[in-house]
């Protein structure tokens, strides 16, 4: 799977980067908004990255789990959510899908 992210086109009217930068609110809010959520092996990794970015971003740990969300905003103002809450599955293997099975 592959998930493109684009910065905004800076050709783009500077009017509709000032209406996105007022519709963006506090990463804490995006997990109650519509976002798309990533899993990701390494956490630490992924806040070092953010860091080093300059990238706002808000963590959360799901009550009873060892689970870590972060939760920031893209160059136009769509939500992401990244956190290491996916089950661990066994590589995916072609052979396993032979013959419509």
């Amino acid at each position: 799977m592959m998930v493109h992210i684009i910065e905004a086109d800076p050709n783009v009217e500077q009017g509709r980067e000032a209406q996105m930068q007022q519709q963006r609110t506090d990463p804490q809010t995006i997990r109650r908004g519509h976002h798309i959520a990533l899993t990701v092996d390494n956490m630490d990794a992924v806040a070092q990255l953010l860091d080093a970015h300059s990238i706002e971003y808000h963590t959360n740990w799901v009550p009873g789990t060892k689970v870590r969300q972060f939760f920031f905003y893209d160059p136009d103002g769509n939500g992401i959510e990244i956190g290491d809450f996916a089950p661990r599955l066994p590589p995916f293997k072609e052979s396993t899908f032979e013959n419509g099975k």
